[in-house]
């Protein structure tokens, strides 16, 4: 109860502290000193406002009334970027209440069997009556406009993908989608070259360690409008496995009625495999022989080779090239003593 009299109490004092200070002299005071300030302020920007001035003015310049059959290969509605000068009291009608403006040009004023039309801006603006007469178009960016259409039609052509991404010594590319791995082209009428692809920018040289989505534009195709105008290329990577396998050893070329005998019967051979590849793995898509031609019969070893492996392991290798081994003859095919 003492705490809350005490809170109240100071509650009450810096109220009455406040409440004097905004009937004080000093108050007033400050308060005609600000009333001065704001009057010099006016006065300050009713005189700035009689110079001239300069300022930027985005125009937006757009085709109408176009055809559902004719598709634009540049951009259908164009900006320009126009600096003008005049009396700030006229600038301001810019600055709060058009700062962008537009204008429409008829599809019927620019077409032409070309397909091109160029138009110089200064003349358009000229045309459309833009800005009053008292203003004074000190630049314009870009000065001259290009517009470029076809009446042709669509053709899918396939996205033929160039990467130098590469996956590092741990990791493989287990498959490449380009999304999507078709586009939709608008060729120029003037056109005479076939296409039957396009290709994508150069993804520069890397190392990725993981699955990943790149973004990357089309090439650009002279004259012709590309939908999309970029793809998206998802790398499927996965970790290599280290993995050992005991496997039997095959004769091959040996002659009818000679018995291998091989001490070790199996042989380990190291190699490295995708994890996702483990379940497919067998015994059967190693080849690990001992040819008879290769075979020195006053030596009681024999190399062993690796004649093929599956095409989805690496770094196959022989972890014992040499067994011992021993030969069976039948008895009609024992060759003499020399």
């Amino acid at each position: 109860m003492l705490k809350r009299r005490h809170i109240r109490a100071l509650v009450k004092l810096r109220y009455h502290q406040f409440r004097n200070f905004l009937f004080s002299n000093r108050f007033k005071e400050f308060l005609f000193f600000l009333f001065f300030v704001f009057i010099a302020f006016v006065f300050w920007l009713l005189n700035a406002l009689n110079y001239d001035l300069e300022d930027n003015i985005a125009v937006k310049v757009d085709v109408k009334d176009v055809p559902s059959d004719i598709m634009f290969i540049t951009p259908q509605a164009q900006t320009v970027n126009v600096r003008i000068r005049d009396k700030g009291t006229k600038l301001i009608n810019y600055i709060f209440r058009v700062r962008d403006l537009s204008l429409d040009i008829d599809f019927g004023d620019i077409k032409n069997k070309e397909g091109r039309a160029v138009i110089l801006t200064r003349d358009l603006l000229a045309s459309k009556g833009s800005f009053p007469q008292t203003t004074s178009v000190v630049s314009v960016q870009p000065d001259t406009l290009f517009f470029e259409y076809t009446n042709s039609k669509a053709i899918k052509l396939p996205v033929k993908l160039n990467s130098r991404v590469r996956p590092d010594i741990y990791h493989y590319v287990k498959s490449v989608n380009v999304i999507p791995d078709s586009v939709t082209v608008y060729l120029p009428q003037r056109n005479t070259t076939p296409y039957d692809y396009v290709e994508t920018l150069l993804i520069p040289q890397r190392e990725i360690g993981d699955s990943a989505t790149i973004t990357v534009p089309l090439k650009e195709i002279p004259g012709a409008k590309l939908i999309p105008e970029e793809v998206a290329v998802f790398y499927e990577v996965d970790v290599y496995v280290d993995k050992v396998l005991q496997l039997p050893v095959t004769p091959v070329n040996f002659p009818y009625g000679v018995e291998l005998k091989t001490f070790p019967t199996k042989v380990g051979v190291a190699f490295q495999i995708g994890s996702d590849d483990m379940r497919r793995l067998q015994d059967k898509g190693f080849g690990v022989v001992l040819d008879y031609r290769t075979l020195d019969l006053k030596s009681e070893k024999a190399d062993v080779s690796l004649q093929y492996v599956p095409d989805y392991v690496r770094n196959a290798r022989l972890l014992q090239p040499q067994v011992d081994y021993l030969l069976e003859w039948a008895l009609d095919t024992i060759p003499a003593r020399q």
